[in-house]
């Protein structure tokens, strides 16, 4: 009985190894059969042939591959082609979008400036079909290769850029040595941090900057250390929006610790991310900040400009909260738009309690009711 049932174990078992050893052969016979066929071919014609694509081109025309065959060529290694079999690739588009990329880095690493300016001429059909800004692109993948082999000459080909060739290629170039920056105090990080300033005038908008992967506490020390100016005020708004986003009381307790003009960026980026977030009302803790930050005396030119917005964002969760809130802490048009707005959210929820709103309020609208239910 033992026998019999160690059997079917032993098959299981035998077919687990088999299958993987299986495939791995089949895809070393079939790259085999890639390199041989053209040596193969040209024997018999006499004709040059070109090594297939990742894609599956040969000699510069598409065959459709796909399936388990097109895996494994595009699995091929990079590591075994030459720089001109890589240059012939990306100027014949035998590169699909993914391995696009992967081209470009292999020949940054080998020859930044010439990488830099195939994106910029015979390349630009690949970023300019996407038409957007793009974290670790193949513009940053360059330009970081670039300056890490001739920093002066990689600055010179930003600005020129810059200048001439549209948004993309300068925001990715310039994000990604910002991000190499913020990333620790590596040779490339310590080589461009005396060009921080101007890294951040060709740096992408503010909602579009990125920053590295990691603790958002480490990265805001990093940028609090940076030197004082524009670019550094706007890293500290964006670090505290998307920090304050995931942990809010956190990234309030780091605002407080930092000096006056540091920390009134890091608390607009707080309320920023306030007033941006996504759904009807952001968690209530943050709603509190913000309620509170704004009713500070300090706080009147924000109070005015956003008033009324963190009004519209209060009514979701409590908007007898909202109304109070308005009323003790908002003026003249400020308060007037944040009236509007909670008679609007009424309407929609409940109609005869925006008509009590509606009917109590004083000729002219200047002055709201206190609360009229």
């Amino acid at each position: 009985m033992r026998a019999r049932r160690f059997f079917p174990l032993a098959l299981w078992i035998a077919a687990f190894v088999a299958v993987p050893a299986g495939i791995f052969a089949l895809g070393r016979w079939l790259a085999a059969g890639d390199r041989l066929r053209p040596a193969d071919a040209a024997g018999r014609s006499g004709a040059r042939t070109r090594p297939p694509g990742l894609d599956g081109s040969k000699n510069g025309v598409r065959e459709p591959v796909s399936g388990f065959l097109g895996q494994l060529r595009r699995a091929q290694s990079l590591e075994t082609l030459s720089l001109a079999e890589i240059q012939r690739r990306l100027r014949n588009r035998e590169v699909v979008d993914g391995e696009f990329r992967d081209h470009i880095r292999r020949w940054a690493e080998r020859d930044p400036a010439a990488a830099w300016n195939f994106l910029l001429t015979e390349g630009r059909w690949h970023w300019e079909e996407r038409n957007s800004f793009h974290r670790d692109s193949e513009f940053g993948i360059a330009m970081l290769a670039y300056f890490r082999k001739d920093p002066e000459a990689a600055l010179e080909a930003l600005r020129a850029v810059g200048a001439a060739d549209g948004v993309v290629p300068a925001w990715e170039g310039a994000d990604a040595l910002l991000n190499e920056m913020l990333r620790g105090d590596g040779p490339l990080a310590a080589k461009a941090l005396p060009h921080f300033h101007e890294l951040m005038a060709w740096a992408p908008p503010d909602d579009r900057l990125t920053f590295p992967e990691g603790p958002k506490a480490e990265i805001a020390r990093r940028i609090a250390a940076l030197p004082a100016g524009v670019g550094r005020t706007t890293l500290l708004r964006r670090i505290a929006a998307g920090w304050f986003s995931e942990a809010g009381d956190a990234a309030a307790d780091w605002a407080r610790t930092l000096p006056d003009e540091d920390r009134k960026a890091a608390e607009e980026g707080l309320l920023s991310a306030v007033l941006k977030a996504d759904g009807s009302s952001p968690p209530v803790d943050r709603l509190t900040w913000a309620a509170q930050w704004l009713s500070e005396p300090a706080q009147g030119a924000q109070r005015a400009e956003h008033g009324a917005e963190l009004v519209e964002k209060m009514a979701a969760q409590d908007f007898d909260g909202a109304w109070a809130w308005a009323t003790q802490n908002l003026a003249a048009r400020p308060l007037v738009t944040a009236i509007g707005r909670l008679i609007d959210l009424a309407s929609d929820a409940d109609r005869p309690k925006a008509m009590a709103l509606v009917e109590a309020l004083p000729p002219g609208g200047m002055a709201p009711p206190t609360r009229p239910w």
